[in-house]
């Protein structure tokens, strides 16, 4: 019989209860509460999102197909994709779905993508993919690369707890410090740990 009117116990889905009676939810609600427009869960193809359902979630949120629900994005994040960014604020860059400022060891930012990039090879620092500013242990930086050993006419030097390559003077060929040579350029002999042209008075040049 149709028109009959019965008490409840509870309203069921999409009505909530008021003055002891069941009211209709807003059509875009798949339940609410207290309130016609204050959802608790949304119709399919919908998100919940400050007790509103919306087709598109907003700037900063991303649409959890699960609990359709806007979730917020990492900090930082104008967009991303299931929790991962996919475009960072202002001043931020993107790495590996995460915002951040500085970028993290061994990367750079780029600041026409907004992003960050390793760094290549052995650095744990740079300032872009050809130029490495420090390096991991056991490698030195020779004219903004991260080497093994450093080549003639330099010696390895620690520099704020990192390893360089740094100039013999001249004329040595091979050192381990400024001043102190192995080794001289043609033309000049080693006496001691200094290269000259001749042998000072006493010695004889040993082939």
């Amino acid at each position: 019989m149709t028109g009959v009117t019965t008490c409840q116990v509870s309203c069921p889905s999409n009505w909530y209860p008021f003055a002891g009676r069941c009211l209709i939810c807003n059509s875009t609600c798949a339940s609410c509460s207290n309130l016609q427009n204050n959802c608790t869960s949304c119709v399919a193809g919908l998100y919940l999102y400050q007790s509103n359902c919306i087709p598109i979630c907003p700037t900063s949120y991303y649409a959890y197909t699960a609990t359709q629900t806007c979730q917020a994005c990492p900090p930082s994040c104008v967009n991303c994709n299931n929790g991962n960014c996919t475009q960072c604020a202002s001043g931020f860059f993107l790495y590996q779905g995460l915002c951040s400022n500085p970028c993290p060891v061994s990367t750079f930012a780029s600041f026409s993508t907004q992003m960050c990039f390793n760094c290549n090879g052995n650095c744990t620092a740079c300032l872009d993919i050809q130029n490495c500013t420090a390096c991991l242990p056991g490698y030195s930086l020779f004219n903004s690369a991260c080497i093994l050993n450093c080549p003639s006419i330099t010696y390895q030097a620690n520099n704020s707890n990192s390893l360089v390559c740094m100039p013999c003077n001249s004329p040595c060929f091979t050192c381990t410090s400024p001043t102190t040579c192995l080794s001289c350029i043609s033309t000049y002999i080693l006496n001691g740990t200094i290269c000259q042209q001749t042998c000072g008075d006493g010695y004889f040049v040993q082939s």
